[in-house]
């Protein structure tokens, strides 16, 4: 178990510190953090991820008979949710947040929409992360992180994830905006972790 953890919290930091890389050479030191948004989307992340997937995975088994993935290192939820989420999507949340403020600046006007966004997310987060986060812990522990059932990437991620993760980054970008047309309120980022981390344990 310890292993597991500190395997999650390598990655993680990894994400965050390419993520920060990727934005701090874009935008450059003018464009500073926001630090109550970052922990806003962060928080709002991690409890929207783990209900998207006890929710999809619920569907796609009902659907087709199989799990679509199945988390190898600290399952819990059939196999659905992984209690490295804990760690893991706040800092995929970091990545959005960065990635979203590069977006707004360095992309054309159709692709900063909600849906553009959305769309790049959606491409990159099963293509590029889940990938790298597969491989990441078959090196470290020499198992798979999330198993995916599908065999047409490898198990490393699958093609059939692509328009889930599409349609539910949008959904959680909508989320988001709502969220954040709130204002500030400082207690609302450690209540929405909070709520995700009684989802991860309680469920």
């Amino acid at each position: 178990m310890v292993a597991s953890i500190l395997a999650g919290v390598g990655f993680s930091a990894l994400l965050v510190t390419v993520s920060y890389g990727v934005y701090h050479r874009l935008l450059g030191p003018g464009r500073p953090i926001r630090y109550y948004d970052l922990a806003l989307t962060a928080a709002a992340v991690f409890l929207l991820a783990i209900l998207s997937e006890i929710v999809v995975n619920a569907v796609y088994q009902w659907l087709v008979g199989a799990l679509l993935w199945e988390y190898r290192v600290l399952p819990l939820h059939d196999r659905s949710v992984s209690a490295l989420g804990i760690l893991i999507w706040p800092a995929f949340g970091c990545h959005v947040y960065l990635i979203q403020r590069v977006q707004d600046h360095r992309l054309p006007p159709l692709l900063r929409s909600t849906f553009g966004k959305a769309l790049i997310l959606g491409l990159e987060a099963p293509l590029v992360w889940e990938v790298a986060g597969n491989l990441y812990f078959l090196v470290t522990l020499r198992q798979y992180y999330a198993y995916y059932n599908p065999p047409d990437l490898w198990h490393l991620t699958s093609i059939q994830v692509v328009p889930i993760y599409i349609v539910t980054i949008y959904a959680g970008l909508l989320v988001l905006q709502a969220l954040q047309r709130m204002g500030r309120h400082r207690a609302l980022p450690v209540v929405l972790f909070l709520a995700g981390i009684g989802l991860v344990v309680l469920g």
